[in-house]
């Protein structure tokens, strides 16, 4: 019986110790909450519209050689009786109302950003301002948010609220998206 007594005492210590590190401090009860990063590290409405027209001269010519890419594509098909236009427009107009043709548009023009954006936090635009897009705990975004903030930007226009918000800087698309624009030190 004593002997059945203190191997009892001795699993009681070690649970009790288990117990006193198992239990959360009061700050870990509330969830974590990732501030936004300091004023001076956002950028404000210039820099951003000067980083989507810089994106804006990169993405035209993709578009529009995936279009001509497209083109030839269907132009080949016709040629070899592969693909019939079901309609007496002109061609491009008929591959124009493609599904296939819609979505490897479309795709190029997506693709271009949320590559961007979740591989590195930048296109090319926010490379040349010294921009970048970062969650607030400062890890990439993900592939869902980048196409929250694509779809709420309204090409652009989303940037607009900075002019309303002046306190956080932070635009509709980054709200809406849950992510932030911060500026990066210029590399030497």
């Amino acid at each position: 019986m004593a002997a059945s007594s203190q191997c009892n005492l001795n699993d009681e210590e070690p649970m009790a110790r288990r117990n006193n590190k198992s239990k959360p401090a009061p700050e870990q009860l509330v969830p974590h909450i990732h501030k936004l990063a300091p004023i001076s590290e956002r950028p404000d409405l210039i820099p951003r519209l000067l980083a989507m027209v810089t994106d804006w001269v990169i993405v035209l010519p993709l578009v529009i050689l995936a279009v001509a890419i497209a083109y030839l594509f269907c132009l080949t098909a016709q040629y070899l009786g592969l693909y019939h236009p079901a309609t007496s427009e002109s061609f491009l107009t008929s591959i124009s109302r493609e599904p296939l043709f819609q979505v490897w548009v479309w795709g190029i023009y997506l693709g271009y950003y949320v590559r961007g954006w979740t591989l590195t936090g930048q296109t090319f635009g926010l490379r040349v301002w010294n921009l970048k897009i970062q969650n607030q705990d400062q890890s990439l975004i993900t592939i869902t948010q980048a196409l929250i903030r694509l779809l709420t930007s309204a090409c652009g226009l989303g940037n607009l609220t900075i002019l309303i918000d002046r306190k956080d800087l932070q635009t509709f698309q980054d709200i809406m998206a849950k992510c932030e624009m911060i500026k990066i030190p210029a590399k030497a």
